[in-house]
Protein backbone atom coordinates (compact mmCIF):
# COMPACT_ATOMS: atom_id res chain seq x y z
CA UNK A 1 0.00 0.00 0.00
CA UNK A 2 2.85 2.36 0.82
CA UNK A 3 4.55 1.56 -2.54
CA UNK A 4 1.33 2.26 -4.48
CA UNK A 5 0.85 5.54 -2.62
CA UNK A 6 4.42 6.62 -3.33
CA UNK A 7 4.05 5.67 -7.00
CA UNK A 8 0.82 7.66 -7.29
CA UNK A 9 2.42 10.71 -5.70
CA UNK A 10 5.39 10.38 -8.07
CA UNK A 11 3.13 10.19 -11.11
CA UNK A 12 1.28 13.29 -9.96
CA UNK A 13 4.56 15.21 -9.84
CA UNK A 14 5.68 14.16 -13.38
CA UNK A 15 5.06 16.60 -16.24
CA UNK A 16 1.99 15.65 -18.27
CA UNK A 17 3.90 14.98 -21.54
CA UNK A 18 6.20 12.53 -19.77
CA UNK A 19 3.23 10.65 -18.33
CA UNK A 20 1.45 10.45 -21.67
CA UNK A 21 4.68 9.47 -23.41
CA UNK A 22 5.20 6.59 -20.99
CA UNK A 23 1.60 5.44 -21.41
CA UNK A 24 1.92 5.61 -25.21
CA UNK A 25 5.14 3.58 -25.15
CA UNK A 26 3.59 0.83 -23.07
CA UNK A 27 0.48 0.79 -25.33
CA UNK A 28 2.55 0.52 -28.51
CA UNK A 29 4.52 -2.37 -27.05
CA UNK A 30 1.33 -4.20 -26.22
CA UNK A 31 -0.11 -3.62 -29.69
CA UNK A 32 3.11 -4.54 -31.51
CA UNK A 33 3.16 -8.04 -29.96
CA UNK A 34 6.01 -10.19 -28.75
CA UNK A 35 7.92 -10.16 -32.09
CA UNK A 36 7.18 -6.62 -33.21
CA UNK A 37 9.68 -4.27 -34.80
CA UNK A 38 8.83 -1.38 -32.52
CA UNK A 39 9.88 -3.02 -29.25
CA UNK A 40 13.55 -2.06 -29.38
CA UNK A 41 13.11 1.60 -30.28
CA UNK A 42 10.25 1.93 -27.83
CA UNK A 43 12.42 0.48 -25.02
CA UNK A 44 15.15 2.92 -26.02
CA UNK A 45 12.77 5.86 -25.78
CA UNK A 46 11.12 4.65 -22.55
CA UNK A 47 14.32 3.75 -20.67
CA UNK A 48 14.94 7.25 -19.24
CA UNK A 49 11.38 7.41 -17.96
CA UNK A 50 11.57 3.91 -16.45
CA UNK A 51 14.92 4.73 -14.85
CA UNK A 52 13.48 7.93 -13.42
CA UNK A 53 10.58 5.90 -11.99
CA UNK A 54 12.85 3.19 -10.55
CA UNK A 55 15.19 5.58 -8.71
CA UNK A 56 12.67 7.12 -6.24
CA UNK A 57 11.11 3.72 -5.62
CA UNK A 58 14.53 2.28 -4.76
CA UNK A 59 15.20 5.21 -2.44
CA UNK A 60 11.79 4.74 -0.82
CA UNK A 61 12.39 1.01 -0.27
CA UNK A 62 15.83 1.73 1.24
CA UNK A 63 14.40 4.36 3.60
CA UNK A 64 11.55 2.02 4.55
CA UNK A 65 14.03 -0.77 5.37
CA UNK A 66 16.20 1.59 7.44
CA UNK A 67 13.21 2.91 9.39
CA UNK A 68 11.94 -0.63 9.98
CA UNK A 69 15.38 -1.69 11.24
CA UNK A 70 15.55 1.35 13.55
CA UNK A 71 12.09 0.62 14.98
CA UNK A 72 13.07 -3.02 15.56
CA UNK A 73 16.27 -1.99 17.35
CA UNK A 74 14.34 0.51 19.45
CA UNK A 75 11.86 -2.19 20.47
CA UNK A 76 14.72 -4.52 21.43
CA UNK A 77 16.38 -1.76 23.49
CA UNK A 78 13.11 -1.08 25.33
CA UNK A 79 12.75 -4.81 26.06
CA UNK A 80 16.32 -4.96 27.40
CA UNK A 81 15.72 -1.87 29.57
CA UNK A 82 12.62 -3.51 31.06
CA UNK A 83 14.58 -6.70 31.76
CA UNK A 84 17.38 -4.69 33.42
CA UNK A 85 14.84 -2.84 35.57
CA UNK A 86 13.26 -6.14 36.62
CA UNK A 87 16.67 -7.63 37.46
CA UNK A 88 17.52 -4.60 39.60
CA UNK A 89 14.21 -4.99 41.43
CA UNK A 90 14.89 -8.70 41.95
CA UNK A 91 18.38 -7.93 43.29
CA UNK A 92 16.96 -5.38 45.72
CA UNK A 93 14.37 -7.93 46.91
CA UNK A 94 17.09 -10.56 47.31
CA UNK A 95 19.17 -8.13 49.39
CA UNK A 96 16.19 -7.50 51.67
CA UNK A 97 15.60 -11.25 52.04
CA UNK A 98 19.29 -11.85 52.85
CA UNK A 99 19.28 -9.05 55.40
CA UNK A 100 16.14 -10.41 57.05
CA UNK A 101 17.58 -13.93 57.04
CA UNK A 102 20.77 -12.68 58.70
CA UNK A 103 18.75 -10.85 61.37
CA UNK A 104 16.70 -13.96 62.10
CA UNK A 105 19.83 -16.10 62.26
CA UNK A 106 21.33 -13.61 64.71
CA UNK A 107 18.17 -13.70 66.81
CA UNK A 108 17.87 -17.46 66.81
CA UNK A 109 21.57 -17.81 67.63
CA UNK A 110 21.47 -15.47 70.64
CA UNK A 111 21.74 -16.88 74.13
CA UNK A 112 18.27 -17.26 75.65
CA UNK A 113 17.25 -17.68 79.29
CA UNK A 114 16.74 -21.25 80.43
CA UNK A 115 13.23 -22.73 80.37
CA UNK A 116 12.09 -20.49 77.51
CA UNK A 117 11.45 -21.22 73.86
CA UNK A 118 11.82 -18.56 71.18
CA UNK A 119 9.04 -17.50 68.83
CA UNK A 120 10.09 -15.23 65.95
CA UNK A 121 7.80 -12.25 65.30
CA UNK A 122 7.71 -9.13 63.16
CA UNK A 123 6.59 -5.61 64.13
CA UNK A 124 3.47 -4.52 62.22
CA UNK A 125 2.88 -1.19 63.97
CA UNK A 126 4.31 1.38 66.39
CA UNK A 127 2.83 4.22 68.37
CA UNK A 128 3.24 7.58 66.59
CA UNK A 129 6.42 8.42 68.52
CA UNK A 130 7.79 4.87 68.40
CA UNK A 131 8.70 4.92 72.10
CA UNK A 132 5.67 3.55 73.98
CA UNK A 133 4.48 0.36 72.28
CA UNK A 134 4.60 -1.80 69.18
CA UNK A 135 2.32 -4.42 67.61
CA UNK A 136 3.59 -7.86 66.65
CA UNK A 137 2.17 -10.38 64.18
CA UNK A 138 1.75 -13.05 66.87
CA UNK A 139 -1.23 -13.63 69.11
CA UNK A 140 -3.05 -16.17 71.24
CA UNK A 141 -3.26 -18.49 68.23
CA UNK A 142 0.54 -18.80 68.51
CA UNK A 143 0.57 -19.32 72.27
CA UNK A 144 1.32 -15.68 73.16
CA UNK A 145 0.12 -14.49 76.58
CA UNK A 146 0.25 -11.21 78.47
CA UNK A 147 3.46 -10.78 80.46
CA UNK A 148 5.75 -12.60 78.03
CA UNK A 149 9.11 -11.00 77.27
CA UNK A 150 10.19 -9.65 73.87
CA UNK A 151 13.87 -9.41 72.92
CA UNK A 152 15.99 -8.46 69.91
CA UNK A 153 19.55 -9.45 69.07
CA UNK A 154 20.84 -6.42 71.03
CA UNK A 155 18.76 -6.95 74.16
CA UNK A 156 15.40 -6.37 75.85
CA UNK A 157 12.58 -4.81 73.81
CA UNK A 158 9.68 -4.92 76.25
CA UNK A 159 6.82 -6.98 77.65
CA UNK A 160 3.52 -8.17 76.14
CA UNK A 161 0.57 -6.27 77.63
CA UNK A 162 -2.42 -7.03 75.38
CA UNK A 163 -3.13 -10.10 73.25
CA UNK A 164 -5.65 -10.73 70.48
CA UNK A 165 -6.09 -13.85 68.39
CA UNK A 166 -3.51 -12.87 65.75
CA UNK A 167 -1.56 -9.95 67.24
CA UNK A 168 -0.16 -8.65 70.51
CA UNK A 169 0.75 -5.25 71.91
CA UNK A 170 4.16 -4.82 73.57
CA UNK A 171 5.08 -2.16 76.10
CA UNK A 172 8.57 -0.92 75.21
CA UNK A 173 11.24 -0.36 77.85
CA UNK A 174 11.19 3.33 76.89
CA UNK A 175 7.48 3.69 77.78
CA UNK A 176 6.69 6.09 80.61
CA UNK A 177 5.07 3.22 82.54
CA UNK A 178 8.01 0.79 82.23
CA UNK A 179 9.88 -0.25 85.40
CA UNK A 180 12.59 -2.92 85.13
CA UNK A 181 14.85 -4.29 87.91
CA UNK A 182 18.42 -4.18 86.58
CA UNK A 183 21.96 -5.06 87.61
CA UNK A 184 25.32 -3.62 86.56
CA UNK A 185 27.34 -6.06 84.48
CA UNK A 186 30.64 -5.17 86.18
CA UNK A 187 30.02 -4.33 89.85
CA UNK A 188 26.57 -6.02 90.14
CA UNK A 189 24.98 -2.90 91.61
CA UNK A 190 21.18 -3.11 91.70
CA UNK A 191 18.81 -0.38 90.50
CA UNK A 192 15.49 0.24 88.75
CA UNK A 193 15.36 1.26 85.09
CA UNK A 194 12.55 3.78 84.53
CA UNK A 195 11.08 4.57 81.12
CA UNK A 196 10.85 8.28 80.35
CA UNK A 197 8.57 8.24 77.32
CA UNK A 198 11.52 9.35 75.20
CA UNK A 199 14.75 8.11 73.70
CA UNK A 200 16.56 7.92 77.06
CA UNK A 201 15.99 5.98 80.28
CA UNK A 202 16.64 6.77 83.91
CA UNK A 203 18.51 4.55 86.35
CA UNK A 204 16.96 5.15 89.77
CA UNK A 205 17.55 3.91 93.34
CA UNK A 206 21.24 3.43 92.69
CA UNK A 207 23.44 3.23 95.78
CA UNK A 208 25.58 6.33 96.21
CA UNK A 209 29.34 6.18 95.89
CA UNK A 210 29.46 3.29 93.44
CA UNK A 211 31.64 3.79 90.37
CA UNK A 212 29.47 4.55 87.34
CA UNK A 213 31.60 4.70 84.16
CA UNK A 214 30.01 5.98 80.97
CA UNK A 215 29.01 3.04 78.78
CA UNK A 216 28.49 0.67 81.72
CA UNK A 217 26.11 -2.05 80.58
CA UNK A 218 23.04 -3.06 82.56
CA UNK A 219 21.23 -6.39 82.54
CA UNK A 220 17.91 -7.55 83.91
CA UNK A 221 18.42 -8.70 87.51
CA UNK A 222 15.53 -11.16 87.64
CA UNK A 223 14.13 -9.63 90.85
CA UNK A 224 10.35 -9.81 91.08
CA UNK A 225 10.16 -12.60 88.53
CA UNK A 226 8.78 -10.43 85.71
CA UNK A 227 11.95 -10.49 83.61
CA UNK A 228 14.45 -13.37 83.39
CA UNK A 229 17.91 -12.44 84.67
CA UNK A 230 20.81 -11.65 82.38
CA UNK A 231 19.12 -9.90 79.42
CA UNK A 232 21.06 -6.80 78.23
CA UNK A 233 18.94 -3.65 78.56
CA UNK A 234 20.85 -0.34 78.51
CA UNK A 235 24.14 1.45 79.00
CA UNK A 236 24.97 4.46 81.16
CA UNK A 237 25.10 7.90 79.55
CA UNK A 238 25.88 10.11 82.56
CA UNK A 239 25.31 10.41 86.32
CA UNK A 240 22.50 12.86 87.10
CA UNK A 241 22.34 13.29 90.88
CA UNK A 242 23.82 11.90 94.07
CA UNK A 243 21.47 13.46 96.62
CA UNK A 244 20.08 11.56 99.58
CA UNK A 245 20.66 7.85 99.95
CA UNK A 246 20.50 7.11 96.22
CA UNK A 247 22.03 8.30 92.99
CA UNK A 248 20.48 8.39 89.53
CA UNK A 249 21.82 8.32 86.00
CA UNK A 250 20.59 8.54 82.43
CA UNK A 251 20.90 5.53 80.16
CA UNK A 252 20.48 4.61 76.52
CA UNK A 253 18.56 1.53 75.28
CA UNK A 254 20.70 -1.07 73.55
CA UNK A 255 17.95 -1.90 71.04
CA UNK A 256 17.65 0.53 68.08
CA UNK A 257 13.85 0.74 68.04
CA UNK A 258 13.71 2.84 64.87
CA UNK A 259 15.47 0.06 62.94
CA UNK A 260 13.69 -2.87 64.58
CA UNK A 261 12.63 -5.44 61.95
CA UNK A 262 12.32 -8.72 63.81
CA UNK A 263 12.14 -9.88 67.44
CA UNK A 264 11.80 -12.99 69.56
CA UNK A 265 9.00 -13.70 71.99
CA UNK A 266 10.24 -15.70 74.97
CA UNK A 267 7.54 -18.24 75.70
CA UNK A 268 7.97 -20.12 79.01
CA UNK A 269 8.26 -23.85 78.63
CA UNK A 270 5.66 -25.86 80.54
CA UNK A 271 6.83 -27.02 83.94
CA UNK A 272 7.18 -30.81 83.94
CA UNK A 273 4.69 -32.51 86.21
CA UNK A 274 6.59 -34.57 88.80
CA UNK A 275 5.91 -38.28 88.51
CA UNK A 276 4.70 -39.69 91.80
CA UNK A 277 6.32 -42.97 92.60
CA UNK A 278 4.18 -45.74 94.08
CA UNK A 279 5.05 -48.82 96.07
CA UNK A 280 3.36 -52.07 96.93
Amino acid sequence: MRGSSALSEWFERLPAPAVWGLIAAVAMMLVDGPHGRLKTPIWTLASPLLEALHTPLSVYRHVEEEVGSWLLQRERIQTLEQQISQLRSDLADAAVVRSERDRLAQLLGMERPANFKALAAFPIGFDPEGIEWLMLDRGSADGVESGQIVVAAQGLVGQVREVSHWTCRVELITASTARIPIESQDNHARAILVGQGGQTLQISFLKRGLPMPIGEQWLTSGMGGRFPAGIPVAQTLKVLTEEGAFASASAQPLVPFSALRSVLLLVPLPTPTPVQGGGK
